[in-house]
């Protein structure tokens, strides 16, 4: 996504995406529309006896989750997408996956019932945003502007409450 954004694909990507210090070169980005304060991974295997601590881990490339196996210092190898990391993990490149608790979820219930999580990890996150194309300033102004709006009307907190159970996905 950020690829095709810098590469002027789109003007703008709305998917769950959070400012991190390596993706700030690559877009500019919104106040946050959902701010929790943290993020939740999940730590999964294909047999629980497994330990994250030590392990090569596999991790999406480019995300918030491997960013902070980055700063946490643990051994890991960024995957395209987190059907690769799975993919990895299946051929027993790597030991682990650090997997959002939504996507771990949503593959133990699809294509991986095989998996077992090992734990989950909480990190701090600057929120989710919009990322926009660097420099597209009327985009970024238009959209915060929007966004303030939705805050204000309690739009953005009614949708959080639909949508979200202290914090995670319903």
């Amino acid at each position: 996504l950020f690829t095709d954004l810098a590469e002027g694909r789109f003007d703008l990507v709305m998917a769950g995406i959070g400012e991190t210090p390596s993706r700030r070169p690559l877009a500019d980005f919104s106040t946050p529309y959902f701010d929790t304060g943290m993020n939740n991974g999940a730590f999964a295997a294909l047999s629980p006896g497994v330990s994250p601590e030590g392990a090569m881990i596999g991790v999406q490339a480019g995300t918030t989750y491997a960013d902070w196996l980055e700063t946490t210092g643990r051994a890991f190898r960024a995957y395209p997408s987190n059907e690769d990391a799975l993919a990895a993990l299946q051929s027993r490149e790597v030991e682990v996956v650090f997997l959002a608790s939504s996507y771990f979820q949503f593959a133990f219930e699809t294509d991986w019932p095989q998996l077992r999580a090992l734990g989950w990890e909480e990190f701090p996150t600057a929120g989710t945003s919009v990322a926009v194309r660097k420099g597209e300033t009327q985009i970024l102004d238009r959209i915060n502007t929007i966004l303030a709006q939705l805050r204000s009307e309690g739009t953005i907190d009614a949708l959080a409450a639909k949508w979200f159970a202290e914090g995670e996905p319903v």
